[in-house]
């Protein structure tokens, strides 16, 4: 599944995934209303033991990235920004600023698979978005 078609509600979209691409959908309605407004696309990755993806951020500021850990999560570690890396675990999602530096790690035995979701910022969403942010949030 492609970064334009996990959740993105066109015909064919749930081949691959009908109850991952259901819940994107879900989410993305109630992040920006009847018409998903702010969802930006997904993907699954995956990666395989042994590897290394080299620092890097995303091509914007306005937006957030979601990286819920699936599978062979362990020995898998996100670095965002200047904090120690961060362990993944399966069920349990990262939440960030795409812009801040970001790398992943992997020295578990099987392959991590991750879903990644992209929203725009909640500070550029208006007053609708259910997300609220704090002073100090790192996600904004």
């Amino acid at each position: 599944v492609d970064s334009s078609s996990v959740g993105g509600g066109g015909d064919g979209d749930d081949d691959g995934a009908p109850a991952t691409c259901a819940a994107v959908r879900a989410a993305a309605r109630w992040y920006g209303g009847p018409n998903a407004d702010g969802y930006e696309g997904g993907l699954f990755s995956l990666l395989a033991p042994g590897s290394h993806i080299r620092p890097h951020t995303g091509p914007t500021n306005e937006r957030i990235a979601i990286s819920l850990g699936l599978d062979g999560c362990e020995g898998a570690k996100l670095r965002i920004g200047s904090q120690p890396a961060r362990a993944w675990k399966q069920g349990a999602a990262w939440v960030f600023d795409d812009s801040f530096e970001h790398e992943v790690t992997h020295q578990g035995e099987g392959a991590r698979a991750v879903l990644i979701l992209h929203f725009r910022a909640p500070m550029l969403m208006g007053s609708s978005c259910p997300v609220k942010m704090r002073e100090g949030d790192p996600c904004g």
